[in-house]
């Protein structure tokens, strides 16, 4: 198998969550059926231009859905995009994302008034405690 075929990457999008969410964002903008611009995709996506364009080669993978999203030149290096409706598995792209554990903690650091969500495990604070005092909430 090539390294370039299309599917080599083994622990990218279906490791990340943050790549996952942009995959869903970017399935959604182009399901409107119209030809769109990386930046006019982008901008529904909140995404930027290269992102979008390697989302797009990920959704015509089979693992992420096997579209077929259609591809025209419009000039001065402009390039069109247009998902094919019809084509693909949605469900490989809308499955439930992997969440990460949330841990509520109280910050005595500031005034204690609110309380700060950290996005790690608390195994991963341990020895944090002196740079970031946070008290268990």
């Amino acid at each position: 198998m090539s390294m370039f075929d299309g599917e080599a990457d083994t622990e990218g999008i279906s490791k990340d969550p943050r790549l996952q969410k942009q995959l869903v964002r970017v399935y959604s903008a182009l399901t409107d059926g119209a030809w769109q611009t990386l930046a006019e995709v982008g901008f529904k996506s909140d995404a930027p231009e290269a992102s979008v364009s390697a989302r797009i080669r990920d959704l015509r993978k089979a693992r992420f859905g096997g579209f077929t999203i259609n591809h025209r030149h419009v000039g001065d290096g402009i390039h069109q995009y247009m998902l094919e409706k019809g084509s693909g598995d949605p469900s490989l792209v809308l499955s439930p994302l992997p969440t990460s554990p949330v841990t509520s903690k109280v910050c005595t650091v500031c005034d204690g008034r609110g309380q700060i969500s950290v996005p790690t495990p608390p195994a991963q604070l341990e020895g944090q405690a002196e740079m970031f005092p946070l008290e268990n909430g």
